[in-house]
């Protein structure tokens, strides 16, 4: 119920009373959604990535700290020492400078403290808790080799946050788009979205493989195909019975190139 109140002579009345209907009939609800980090709920909670942007900035900083000490310590800067405060000294492949005491010194004033390194250190920590905290492109490449399933379960522990989000998001679309279809009368309507966050592309041998089980007749021609679409390997807009017809239509090009090849005497 919706219910306009306005002060007349000093007192708060209802002045007009509103019920919202939905194609007719009263509303049971209020028609909105309500999403956070948790679900649907109106408690507001920190964003999954902040802290990873909280360490971004930090890492920008640095960076632009250790700029500012390398424009200032690189190129190397002459001293003399024993020579009248007045003199004029020119340097240059044509310049020699004429010391009068022996007790004068000449040199470049280089850096050769250890304070850049630990910015450089810094900044090496900084990139490592950003690969922690769900930045994996600034992580770099392992040295070794590590087994398939190692690397699976390290990609679906990193991928969990960003799973539950995707599919509190996938949930609050369709309960919104729901609610406008139930509005006009339309259908049901459901929201999938992609969640293929982890490299799933088939390897060499688990194809040699499938394709062995299959010419043994271990599995059937389907769920070779079933396992190539889940492996990447066929398309994925490609339904099996597509692909099925496709090897057909191909296998029987052939048959036809074969029959009209000219036969050797």
């Amino acid at each position: 119920m919706v219910r306009i109140w306005r002060k007349t002579k000093g007192e708060w009345k209802i002045y007009e009373e509103v019920a919202p209907s939905k194609r007719g009939a009263a509303l049971d609800s209020i028609p909105f959604v309500s999403l956070t980090v948790d679900g649907f709920n109106l408690n507001p909670k920190a964003p999954p990535l902040l802290n990873l942007a909280d360490v971004n900035l930090s890492h920008y900083r640095t960076s632009a700290d250790l700029e500012h000490g390398r424009h200032f310590t690189a190129l190397p800067t002459p001293y003399v020492t024993g020579v009248d405060v007045d003199s004029e000294l020119s340097i240059g492949a044509e310049s020699a400078w004429v010391l009068p005491d022996s007790a004068s010194r000449a040199g470049y004033l280089e850096f050769s403290g250890s304070g850049l390194a630990a910015l450089d250190t810094a900044m090496e920590q900084k990139r490592s808790m950003m690969a922690s905290l769900g930045a994996q492109l600034l992580e770099g490449q392992k040295n070794g080799v590590e087994a398939t399933e190692t690397v699976k379960l390290r990609q679906n522990s990193e991928a969990s946050v960003l799973m539950r989000t995707v599919k509190s998001v996938e949930e609050a679309l369709s309960k919104s788009l729901n609610m406008m279809s139930e509005w006009e009368g339309g259908p049901e309507i459901t929201v999938s979205l992609n969640t293929d966050f982890a490299d799933s592309v088939i390897g060499s041998q688990d194809m040699v493989a499938l394709m062995g089980l299959w010419q043994s007749g271990a599995i059937s021609h389907e769920s070779l195909l079933w396992n190539m679409k889940r492996g990447e390997v066929i398309p994925p807009d490609v339904t099996i019975e597509e692909e099925r017809d496709r090897i057909d239509v191909q296998i029987g090009a052939m048959d036809d190139l074969e029959s009209e090849a000219p036969t050797e005497v």
